[in-house]
């Protein structure tokens, strides 16, 4: 199963959970040393490393291989949590700074 293609893997996971952790041990350090170097705090990386692998495993039936490989994929994911999570951190801290000038 460690051979097996991406797809094949991201296919099977719901059915053989080997095969998401094959999956998931080939991409982890990849998605999570790119969450570190975006962000710099190893805390929120591994919190969102979790949070992609996660959204990974329920996106799985709609995986489509191309010509990019599956760890653009995750990487795309990343992105946008990533993205969705600094918004919210923005949004919060606003709202306390606000809090506290009135």
């Amino acid at each position: 199963m460690s051979d097996a293609p991406d797809a094949e893997l991201l296919a099977t996971c719901h059915s053989d959970p080997d095969a998401f952790a094959v999956f998931y041990r080939r991409y982890e350090r990849l998605v999570a040393g790119w969450l570190v170097r975006q962000c710099g705090r190893p805390d929120l990386a591994a919190e969102l490393t979790a949070e992609v692998f996660a959204a990974a495993y329920l996106a799985a039936p709609r995986f489509r291989p191309g010509p990019e490989p599956a760890g653009a994929w995750l990487l795309g994911i990343a992105r946008n949590l990533l993205l969705r999570s600094l918004r919210r951190d923005r949004a919060e801290s606003s709202a306390r700074r606000r809090q506290f000038l009135q």
